[in-house]
């Protein structure tokens, strides 16, 4: 690193490098320095919009929740895989019930009508159980959602909704070079 200071603190775990000072944080510190664009779309948002994030955009709420490094690179991937082949197959089951009680309706003066009956009873107990998975689902993605709002990656809240961080030390923050080295 050209210029600045460079100090290592083994008591403390992480260093970091400032162009004209450095100062040592503790690990659990460390993991609250966030970027800008993190910040500003904490301060911007709300729970609220994560939630429905969840729903109408099939998220995760990955991208509310602070991490220092990639972690669950394809979370948000999978979420979305799994949302759209819930509704998927819960659609399927919907469709295949609405036929067998179509059938039921066409069967001529009640001939047959048992086993369409049973046909039905079946299709539409598949279209329930895929319908209450698909429901836990969504339900579970926006609570976590909710729960994950300015957090780290330990769901320790970061306070960024309540802090007040003005322009000029954000500015005095933003011109830092974080050079991060973990000290073991």
């Amino acid at each position: 690193m050209s210029g600045g200071v460079t100090n290592q603190c083994p008591m403390f775990g992480n260093t970091y490098h400032f162009e004209e000072k450095a100062i040592n944080l503790p690990n659990s510190e460390g993991d609250k320095i966030v970027s800008e664009e993190y910040y500003n779309k904490i301060r911007n948002s709300s729970r609220i919009k994560a939630v429905a994030e969840s729903f109408y955009l099939l998220s995760s709420g990955r991208e509310y929740q602070w991490y220092n490094t990639d972690a669950k690179p394809y979370e948000e991937f999978f979420t979305v895989f799994l949302k759209v082949g819930l509704l998927a197959t819960t659609g399927y089951y919907y469709v295949a019930a609405k036929q067998a009680n179509s059938e039921i309706n066409s069967s001529f003066m009640g001939f047959g009508s048992d086993q369409a009956i049973a046909k039905f009873h079946n299709r539409y107990n598949n279209f329930k159980i895929a319908g209450g998975i698909t429901a836990s689902f969504f339900g579970f993605t926006a609570i976590h959602s909710y729960i994950r709002f300015g957090t780290d990656s330990d769901y320790k809240d970061l306070h960024i909704t309540s802090s007040s961080l003005k322009q000029d030390q954000f500015q005095k923050l933003s011109s830092i070079t974080l050079g991060v080295s973990y000290v073991f």
